[in-house]
């Protein structure tokens, strides 16, 4: 970019002739370019389909989405529930509020022991399992956050745990109860169902397994 003077800090845009030295001015003109509006309104939102303005409280824009009446429904065999903003749908009405959650920036459910919060409830869970519990093996005492991995070694390595012969010692044996076996995944399927750990996400609704087959 041309500068008269290389020791001046000039800022030049990168598409047209405009120049300035402050950088919160170069950021508001790239956004002329950019067609961004990051400022919106705190108080009311329009719907992109019927442009109705509506308050925005989560409930009441996720009833929006199910009831709009301009909101073409596509396939007559399953009802479309579309966002108010975007282009995202879904035709479980649970992760449609979910969604307009992110919209709005709100993460409802807060942890009494730290200043995390989620969006779901069961993030909120798993965050305090791992964050705010411990759990105790029930051989050596010790204690650890309800992480799976580190609890899956535990229970190969724990010297305390009673073992009959050396070839036991590639034995896994639970910190809690008296299962046992020689394979990882079956360890990783059983600590997973003390500790309430449900990895496999569905992708069109909240439900989860602690398998992938389920």
């Amino acid at each position: 970019m041309p500068r008269e003077d290389p020791t001046q800090q000039k800022f030049m845009c990168y598409a047209c002739s405009y120049t300035t030295y402050i950088s919160g001015n170069i950021k508001r003109h790239v956004r002329i370019h950019l067609g961004e509006k990051p400022y919106t309104c705190i108080f009311f939102t329009v719907c992109m389909y019927c442009t109705i303005t509506l308050p925005p409280d989560p409930t009441k824009l996720a009833n929006h989405c199910r009831q709009c009446l301009a909101i073409e429904q596509q396939n007559s065999q399953r009802f479309i529930i579309r966002c108010y903003t975007c282009p995202y749908f879904t035709y479980h009405a649970a992760n449609i509020k979910k969604h307009i959650y992110k919209h709005l920036n709100e993460k409802p459910h807060k942890c009494d022991s730290c200043s995390y919060s989620a969006i779901e409830y069961k993030c909120l869970r798993v965050h305090k399992w791992k964050r705010h519990v411990s759990v105790t093996c029930q051989y050596c005492k010790l204690q650890f956050t309800p992480d799976t991995n580190t609890l899956i070694e535990h229970c190969r390595t724990c010297i305390q745990m009673p073992r009959n012969s050396p070839y036991e010692y590639s034995k896994f044996m639970c910190f809690k109860c008296p299962f046992d076996t020689f394979i990882n995944s079956n360890m990783r399927r059983h600590i997973n169902k003390h500790i309430g750990e449900k990895p496999y996400k569905c992708d069109l609704c909240q439900y989860s397994a602690r398998e992938n087959n389920a």
